[in-house]
């Protein structure tokens, strides 16, 4: 019984590692990518507190295997919603502009930029880490794609939408506001 109490502390404590981590190491770096690297660090260290606490509850065996996926599981969900949480501001302008730059075979100039983002500050701040991020590169004043990383985990997401929310997005009819 008191194994099962300790059990449910488990992931908690696990998560606050997590978020304990991600916070120390994103004002540590001071470099161009921190915060994704902060929330695998994080990641990592909430991962081994959980697998640390886990032996220490539960020891070896069937049930302890049984615990330990469980918390597993809980822990795993809990780090996808805390990433896409922190990216959420981070990423939606990025991963709309990936797109449409993927859509657009022949790259887009300047001016076509311009006219589907007008803030002229919010679209050189994005391009800007775009290009330091590899994600982008420029050829003969037009801009393409050269990493589907991100555009990747965007489909990812999108599909998960699709089967939970049954669209590809919940702004499908929305598509020309300007975010």
């Amino acid at each position: 019984m008191a194994s099962q109490f300790w059990n449910i502390l488990v992931p908690p404590v696990a998560i606050l590692a997590n978020m304990a981590v991600q916070v120390v190491v994103y004002r540590l770096w001071n470099t161009e990518g921190r915060l994704f690297r902060s929330q695998m660090a994080g990641a990592a260290a909430g991962l081994a507190v959980l697998v640390v606490l886990s032996v220490s509850v539960h020891g070896t065996g069937a049930n302890a295997a049984d615990s330990a996926t469980t918390n597993i599981l809980i822990y795993l969900a809990f780090c996808y919603v805390y990433f896409h949480w922190n990216n959420m501001g981070e990423t939606a302008r990025r991963i709309r502009l990936l797109r449409e730059l993927h859509d657009a075979p022949r790259g887009l100039t300047d001016a076509e930029l311009q006219m589907r983002y007008p803030a002229r500050e919010i679209l050189e701040h994005r391009l800007r880490r775009l290009i330091e991020a590899r994600q982008i590169a420029e050829r003969d004043s037009r801009l393409f794609l050269t990493s589907t990383a991100v555009l990747r985990s965007a489909r990812l997401v999108r599909l998960a939408k699709w089967l939970i929310v049954g669209s590809r997005s919940e702004l499908r009819d929305h598509d020309h506001i300007t975010l």
